[in-house]
């Protein structure tokens, strides 16, 4: 998904010739963040009594990717 969003916005800066401003690398450098995000917010709340515990483990996630930046490390 991060791929099908970056890929073709990076492409239209690479084709039209021009430098990628600084605000656009900015910008695109927080895709990736963007579209973890979006697929995982929907799938918080679980089956019932999940959501406490789900919570918590996407907390701790957020956590590692923050402090770490790695957004690998969240992911697993």
């Amino acid at each position: 998904m991060a791929l099908v969003t970056y890929l073709p916005r990076f492409l239209g800066f690479m084709l039209s010739g021009k430098k990628v401003s600084p605000f656009w690398l900015r910008f695109l450098h927080f895709v990736p963040i963007a579209v973890f995000a979006a697929l995982i917010t929907p799938s918080l709340p679980g089956s019932s009594g999940e959501a406490p515990l789900r919570l918590i483990a996407a907390g701790l996630a957020a956590l590692a990717i923050w402090r770490l930046k790695s957004l690998w490390l969240g992911i697993v």
